[in-house]
């Protein structure tokens, strides 16, 4: 298990429940695999991408880090025909979370090695919060989903620009269909988020600006977050802070399972609903936005 002491020091429930991710994991994938993925995974995101592989597994674990929407059903049934159904949905469930462990590391790496050294807890969480025990990998890793977005503390509407760009870059037809709303009111209109399509060039906040620059690289290629960057980012967010972005891009990065399984439709057909967060963190999907 890769160490994310940063994570720690800033979220520690976060960080339990990624503990626990990598507990179930352990006992869900055969331990040869395992290890196989995370050598794949990590030097394709460290930059030594080797040979293309006819392996089905690794042949699918290219595709999830590289860009998920190329997963094809050719590539799916591959690997349901060696490990079942089950086995299935565990190997993509495992791909995200050696996915994610991977692009946290390589983030905070460029994020803060040139920051003052967290210390301690930057965290307003003062007592461990209720927390089941997973039943099975899929819940350990919505678990974590849930614990980072009810702890982060990232501004709803930077949260719902994070989101939509996430949804774009991965294709997700779920987080593409729906809408955060607070209060009964969408917490981006149509106006703002527009804006996405060419966010440098546009009217958002330098703040917001920022965070977007640090999602796109770090689903694109976490290697890219130069020092420029970096110092776009310190002009607005605490190392703290920095370290809560990328863990709600992560969050949100949820998508690539939806998206690799095919199981990203939309929660209404050909309209877009509502989307709110509870107090826990989870997601709830509504009806028909107005």
């Amino acid at each position: 298990m890769n160490d994310l002491d940063a994570v720690k020091r800033v979220a520690p429930h976060v960080y339990t429940a990624w503990q626990q991710s990598w507990e179930t994991t352990a006992s869900a994938i055969d331990a040869n695999l395992l290890d196989t993925l995370r050598e794949r995974v990590n030097d394709r995101l460290e930059g030594r991408r080797g040979s293309e592989s006819g392996d089905a597994e690794r042949t699918l674990a290219d595709l999830f880090v590289d860009r998920v929407a190329d997963v094809g059903e050719d590539h799916l049934n591959s690997v349901r025909a060696k490990h079942g159904d089950q086995g299935l949905r565990n190997f993509v469930e495992a791909l995200y979370l050696i996915d994610q462990t991977t692009r946290l590391r390589i983030a905070h790496r460029a994020l803060l090695s040139g920051a003052a050294t967290l210390t301690g807890p930057e965290t307003s969480e003062s007592t461990e919060p209720h927390m089941d025990r997973p039943m099975t990998l899929t819940h350990a890793n919505v678990q974590w989903h849930d614990r980072i977005l009810a702890s982060s503390g990232i501004p709803s509407d930077t949260r719902e620009l994070l989101r939509l760009r996430a949804a774009r870059y991965h294709r997700c037809g779920t987080c593409s269909s729906v809408r955060l709303v607070e209060n009964g009111r969408r917490v981006v209109g149509p106006q703002l988020e527009a804006a996405l399509d060419d966010y440098p060039a546009s009217d958002l906040p330098p703040a917001q600006k920022a965070a977007l620059s640090l999602a796109d690289a770090y689903m694109a290629d976490p290697l890219t977050i130069d020092a420029a960057l970096v110092a776009e980012l310190t002009e607005h967010y605490s190392p703290a802070d920095q370290v809560r972005l990328t863990l709600e891009v992560s969050a949100w990065n949820y998508q690539k399972v939806l998206v690799a399984l095919k199981m990203d439709r939309p929660v209404n057909e050909g309209v877009l609903s509502a989307l709110t967060i509870g107090a826990a963190g989870e997601c709830r999907f509504g009806g028909p936005l107005a």
